[in-house]
């Protein structure tokens, strides 16, 4: 009897928890971060996860529809380093944690990984689990990283790929289309869809990521450089890192028979724009954060901090006879210029003829500081319509510069930026309301000279303009200035050829100039608007966005307290408690037996 109602019991959770299997049912990953401190060769504390020791932690490769339960444990800081946060905000936000998935939307708002806004902080010693449903068009490139205090740069950070048929089928048609190098001029690709001849094609994929390095620990750089009294916007960079190597001329090592090579190149630093090139090769650009769009070819990329592209090279006959390595190069921009590294993609580690010709970043072919806004169009213009109308817009202008006056520093101890007179923090509490279901135009005015790299959570925007610098800001209410006709002129180009502008979720603003973002307020909840620059975000570069039901007033506000982690059910507490009863029923027949 007692084991008919524990079976009973049993079958009852697997209909109740997990729901009946079937044939198409999409797999689960269960995933285990373990985050801790640790040093690297030179003796420099960086963040490991599960004890990867290159400042990245483990690419997830998913597929839409799948699960992801993933279960985070925040061993960051010892015991003693947590109890400094109770008199010290620095130790306090470096110690706890949260994971942000960037670009991959919708999973939910409970899901962006924002301490202290859409979840609690991860504290030392606790556990935290992230739950959610890859969505049905994702496709592309994606990360994940630490939305709290600068720990990705230390380590707390790596790369999300979710594979689609889309993109196969693109990467293919590319593929059979493409001539070598010297066919592919700068520009649209037209694809062939009659050319099967080089269908055939070994193809092989490599993960790039690009970074900014620091060599003292970060949390020293940000409360000795950063947040001191006089402190900068922006501390020295030390190096970069290419795949968490800073090694000079590292080599990547392709398959023998590999004859093109489709990278996934992710600028995942902490502060400034990446160059990337290939000597004597040209790249067919076919995916933009996450979207995939119409092939366009280039010779170099320029990648503001966030961003993600994914590009085609067909490699020239030396390189795949393994006659000769393919040099890559690469700028990490810094105030004054350039940190040059360079890499190889070798056949043969150490066997390959090189070029070990200097070079000098600013001169690469094709290098272009600013967004392709109007080239880079979405491949699938029709299910990502373009925003370029004017009627029932809501318009939020936002305009940020930054502040060192006495009065600023005395409250918060150091300069500050601010958005429309306010710091990051209090839009926590005072968020900037837009209206579910109703097209916004976002519109960044940037007051200072710098370049910066804005980044929206929840959901990709539609560029709709973006200047190129110097023209000041955008005004709708004084449309004569240099900003207003070029606005003009853009949302013209969008009408006349009605193409949807360039879709992804983060980009680069020109200093003294503007960006006019669109997008529809589709997912209710708390996002992020801001500099991803972490630097910039500690001084106070962003905004909260919030999207209310559409019934909602422009006055209601949410509490922002901090909730508790939100719990979920999950397969791995179905199998604990199917484990227990079993072992319930065990137990009681040996008692049975014995007794």
């Amino acid at each position: 009897m007692i084991f008919q109602v524990v079976f009973a019991i049993v079958l009852f959770l697997q209909d109740t928890v997990a729901g009946p299997a079937t044939e198409d049912e999409k797999s689960t990953h269960l995933l285990d971060f373990d985050i801790t401190s640790s040093f690297n060769e030179a003796g420099r504390r960086i963040i490991s996860i599960n004890d990867h020791a290159n400042t990245y932690g483990p690419t997830i490769r998913v597929k839409a529809g799948e699960e992801i339960n993933l279960k985070v444990q925040n061993h960051i800081c010892t015991a003693e380093e947590a109890l400094l946060g109770d008199q010290d905000l620095l130790w306090r936000e470096f110690c706890d944690t949260a994971l942000h998935f960037h670009g991959l939307v919708p999973i939910g708002n409970e899901n962006d990984g924002v301490p202290g806004l859409v979840q609690a902080a991860i504290k030392t010693g606790d556990t935290y689990w992230y739950n959610f449903t890859i969505p049905a068009n994702a496709c592309g490139t994606f990360w994940y990283h630490s939305h709290s205090s600068v720990q990705y740069g230390d380590g707390l950070r790596g790369v999300v790929v979710v594979e689609c048929p889309e993109y196969d089928s693109l990467a293919r048609s590319i593929a059979s289309s493409a001539g070598i190098d010297e066919a592919e001029t700068p520009g649209p690709f037209e694809i062939d869809e009659t050319e099967t001849s080089r269908s055939g094609l070994a193809i092989e994929e490599q993960i790039i990521t690009l970074s900014d390095w620091y060599t003292e620990f970060d949390l020293d750089v940000m409360r000795d450089e950063v947040m001191a009294y006089d402190g900068t916007t922006d501390p020295h960079i030390d190096g970069s890192l290419i795949n968490g190597s800073g090694e000079q001329d590292m080599e990547i090592t392709l398959r023998e028979d590999t004859e093109v090579i489709v990278l996934r190149i992710i600028n995942s630093g902490m502060s400034g724009t990446q160059v990337f090139h290939l000597e004597d090769h040209k790249m067919i650009i076919m995916e933009t954060d996450g979207i995939l769009v119409k092939p366009y070819v280039v010779e170099t990329v320029s990648m503001a901090v966030g961003q993600r592209l994914t590009v085609m090279v067909h490699l020239s006959q030396d390189v795949i006879n393994g006659n000769k390595a393919l040099k890559i190069v690469n700028g990490c921009n810094k105030m004054m210029g350039y940190i040059t590294k360079t890499a190889w993609f070798v056949k043969q580690k150490g066997a390959n003829a090189k070029n070990n010709a200097e070079v000098n970043i600013k001169y690469l072919p094709g290098l272009n500081k600013h967004e392709l806004y109007r080239e880079l169009e979405p491949h699938d213009s029709e299910e990502i319509t373009g925003l370029w109308g004017d009627d029932d817009i809501q318009r939020v202008e936002l305009e940020y510069s930054y502040h060192s006056d006495k009065e600023t520093k005395h409250r918060f101890q150091t300069g500050m930026y601010k958005v429309n007179g306010k710091v990051f923090d209090e839009y926590y509490a005072d968020p900037v309301i837009l209206k579910s279901g109703q097209v916004a135009e976002l519109i960044i005015n940037a007051r200072d000279h710098m370049r910066h790299p804005w980044h929206l959570h929840g959901q990709p925007f539609q560029v709709v303009s973006l200047g190129a610098g110097r023209e000041g800001p955008l005004s709708l209410r004084s449309p004569d200035t240099a900003a207003g006709r070029r606005y003009q002129e853009d949302l013209q180009f969008w009408r006349d050829n009605k193409r949807t502008p360039m879709t992804r979720d983060s980009i680069n603003i020109p200093g003294n100039s503007y960006a006019a973002l669109r997008i529809k307020s589709e997912f209710e909840g708390k996002w992020l608007l801001h500099c991803h620059v972490d630097w910039h975000m500690a001084k106070g570069l962003g905004v909260v966005l919030e999207i209310l039901p559409g019934n909602a007033t422009n006055s209601a506000q949410t509490p922002t307290g901090k909730p508790e982690a939100p719990t979920h059910p999950t397969h791995r507490f179905k199998v604990l408690l199917i484990y227990f009863l079993v072992m319930v029923a065990i137990n009681a027949a040996l008692y049975r037996l014995l007794m």
